[in-house]
């Protein structure tokens, strides 16, 4: 929910981020600041979403397309009107990278689809842009602390 690096059966509950974080601009408003704080503790618990953010947008285009083929960065960026120089530098600002919406996305649907559907781990990794299984394993054990095939079993479970 929070990040890329989900470890699950672990003694301790931690929630740890890099401290550069902590240097970042504060993107809020005091109409959003508003907006968040009236839907908290619900918004910390479960991730908050600014649907208007440039990271919601580009995450809404490349839901579009994916899974199929993921426009790369410059072509992105000039169809939503904007250089990628500009783009990169809004993205930063919220903390985030095309790279890693990409990721979060590919994570989303790998887990739908090993928890949805019969479809074999090699179909799934070739439907999410991978061109070999073991990149797909990397990444997922990556993503969730498991292999997309332990995964799949625990929800059996």
């Amino acid at each position: 929910m929070y990040c890329a690096d989900l470890r699950f059966n672990r003694p301790n509950t931690v929630l740890a981020f890099e401290a550069s974080y902590l240097d970042l601009p504060v993107v809020q408003n005091e109409r959003s600041a508003k907006e968040f704080l009236r839907t908290a503790p619900e918004n910390i618990l479960l991730k908050y979403k600014n649907v208007s953010s440039l990271t919601a947008r580009v995450r809404r285009r490349l839901r579009q397309v994916l899974p199929g083929t993921v426009p790369d960065f410059e072509r992105l960026a000039d169809d939503m009107g904007m250089t990628p120089a500009t783009m990169r530098r809004r993205l930063h600002d919220e903390g985030e990278s095309y790279q890693s919406i990409k990721d979060q996305l590919r994570r989303d649907l790998a887990i739908s689809y090993l928890s949805h559907s019969s479809r074999s781990v090699m179909e799934i990794a070739l439907e999410l842009g991978f061109s070999e299984r073991s990149a797909f394993h990397r990444a997922f054990r990556k993503w969730t602390g498991a292999s997309p095939g332990e995964f799949r079993r625990t929800l059996q479970t």
